[in-house]
This record gives C-alpha cells, sequence and structure tokens, in this order.
C-alpha cells in the first residue's frame, strides 16, 4: 500500500477495492497550531477570494422573462431538454438565493416551465429538480421528483438507464 494513505486509497491514482478510484491526498494537509488540519496556502482558495468577489459584483443579471430563467439573453427555453444548464444561477452554483422573495418566485416559475415540457426529460432531469426543490424547502416535491426517477428510469436491479448508453450517473439524487 502507498505510504501515507492509511489504508483507504492509493496516493499515487491506483485503484482500491474499498475505494473504487477514489483518491485520498494525505500529504497535503498539516495539523496547525489549533490542531485543526488545514491546506496550504498555494492549495488554498482564500487568495482568490477577492477575484472572486470581484465576478459576482460584475456578473450580469439572469436573462428571463413571465416563464422563469432563460437560456440567454435573446434565447428562451422553448421545448424539452433534460438539462438544467439555464438554472445554474439557481442549482448547483446558488448565485441565486431562494430564501429572498423575489428569487424564490423566479425559481419556482423556472423549474415549473423547465419540467412542464414532455419528450427529452431523463433521469437526470428529476434529480436536478429534486435537488432544486429540496434547497428551496419543497420536500413533497423533492419526493414526487425522485419518485419519477425511481419508477421511470431506474431498473429492479437498481442499474440507472437513460435512452443510450449514459456515462452520467444520477448523483444529484443523493443531495
Amino acid at each position: 500500500m502507498a505510504s501515507g494513505t492509511r489504508g483507504i486509497g492509493r496516493a499515487k491514482g491506483s485503484r482500491s477495492r474499498r475505494t473504487t478510484g477514489r483518491r485520498y491526498y494525505f500529504h497535503f494537509p498539516f495539523e496547525g497550531t489549533d490542531g485543526r488540519l488545514h491546506l496550504p496556502t498555494t492549495l488554498s482558495l482564500d487568495e482568490l477570494l477577492p477575484k472572486w468577489q470581484d465576478v459576482l459584483t460584475r456578473l450580469v443579471d439572469p436573462p428571463q422573462g413571465p416563464d422563469g430563467l432563460w437560456i440567454g439573453a435573446d434565447r428562451q427555453l422553448t421545448d424539452s431538454h433534460r438539462h438544467y444548464s439555464h438554472l445554474l444561477w439557481f442549482y448547483p452554483l446558488y448565485l441565486l438565493d431562494p430564501t429572498e422573495p423575489g428569487n424564490r418566485d423566479l425559481l419556482e416559475r423556472s423549474l415549473k416551465h423547465w419540467v412542464g415540457f414532455t419528450g427529452a426529460l431523463q433521469g437526470y432531469t428529476f434529480t436536478g429538480a429534486a435537488s432544486m426543490s429540496a434547497s428551496m424547502g419543497k420536500g413533497d416535491d423533492a419526493l414526487d421528483y425522485l419518485d419519477t426517477l425511481l419508477d421511470k428510469f431506474v431498473q429492479p436491479n437498481t442499474m440507472y438507464r437513460e435512452s443510450g448508453p449514459v456515462l452520467e450517473p444520477p448523483c444529484p439524487a443523493r443531495r
């Protein structure tokens, strides 16, 4: 076993039966005077914080209309699509806070509009919709989306299936 792994993975990227390819790099964190583990400055995002604050300050407002968030400044969502690229403002980036009343209404309209189309919705759609609903405190809606995922896309043997070979597992469903 590679040194520094403490028995839960191999540091040089080789696979372990217990970790299924996950890598743990124990040589990066160090114990600080407070007794807690820290990352070296070169691995810390703290030095980038001012730059990211500037990005957030100068970022354009999300394009939107009566049905919610748009795909782009001149492009509305007009038909079914499984991905929620136009909703990244909301999930998973959380640039729009669902606890703010104006944002909540926008996000609820956007989510309803997106899943209201039929034809191209896939399992990934329902895991994303479940995560978005959960982040707004709408647990029953999240459960309904997960039920749809399980009923339509997860096989009795627990394998996930869409319209063809799928390389993206429904990881958002874990949220």
